[in-house]
């Protein structure tokens, strides 16, 4: 059986007013962090406002891409 390799493009909040989705959005990442599967893969898409905020909670840079 062939194993595919499973991306996920997860758009953060551009908003800080939305205090609650950024919240939950750094909680599902620091739970995707936790996944050691060598199949999953997941990116995060950010604006330059809130890329260091990402960053923080990243421990893989190369996956934080911001415009």
């Amino acid at each position: 059986m062939v194993q595919r390799k499973i991306k996920l493009g997860i758009f953060f909040p551009q908003s800080n007013f939305w205090m609650g989705g950024t919240n939950y959005y750094i909680s599902l990442i620091s739970s995707l962090k936790l996944i050691k599967d060598l199949n999953f893969k997941f990116y995060i898409f950010c604006g330059k406002d809130n890329q260091e905020i990402v960053k923080r909670i990243v421990s893989n840079k190369k996956n934080v891409i911001s415009s």
